[in-house]
């Protein structure tokens, strides 16, 4: 990483800016410092939002805005949207082959775009606004969903918040081939 001088000159900061800025990132286990030899990335930091399939091989995405009716996993997770939502299926392809399917819903709150590029991200889309959003929670279930010749597979449930409350939720089922799970825990202490 960067020398603390360094940030300094290429930013017109103060050092303590430089030095407050590098302690925050090793506070969420961005980045560790080895005494005399500097600050290094950590290699498996997996502590900020990012779309769910960020560490998957997709090449394209296809999204369709569908009707809008509350799903039963809703009240299961007490998921509320405050000012309504808008419900988007979503696939992601690997070439042509489907690896991913979800359900994003998305808070009437925001203004979600007509049309979608091709690699569209929910996730990516309200950072990009400056959206603030504060934490996602991940839940896995094991379902019947009768996909890819499986009659079971994980489920991948998600919620995301911002101030205010959930502002994006979605159910994602990943072909088996190409589910992989990744989850890190810090200690306080």
């Amino acid at each position: 990483m960067p020398s603390e001088a360094f940030l300094m000159q290429k930013f017109s900061i103060s050092r303590i800016t430089a030095i407050n800025a590098y302690k925050k990132l090793e506070s969420i286990g961005a980045v560790y410092n080895i005494s005399k030899q500097g600050r290094f990335v950590a290699e498996n930091f997996f502590g900020l939002l990012k779309p769910f399939a960020s560490a998957m091989p997709v090449t394209s995405t296809k999204i369709k805005k569908e009707n809008s009716q509350t799903p039963k996993w809703f009240s299961k997770f007490k998921i509320i949207f405050d000012h309504g939502f808008k419900k988007f299926k979503k696939e992601y392809l690997k070439d042509d082959e489907i690896i991913i399917v979800s359900e994003n819903y998305i808070s009437k709150k925001y203004q979600i775009p007509e049309k979608f590029e091709d690699k569209f991200s929910f996730t990516n889309f309200f950072l990009e606004k400056g959206i603030d959003l504060k934490n996602t929670i991940y839940k896995l279930q094991y379902e019947k969903v009768n996909l890819w010749n499986h009659e079971y597979l994980v489920v991948v449930y998600s919620w995301t918040y911002d101030d205010e409350g959930i502002q994006l939720a979605s159910k994602y089922i990943v072909k088996p081939e190409y589910f992989s799970f990744s989850h890190q825990e810090k200690s306080l202490f």
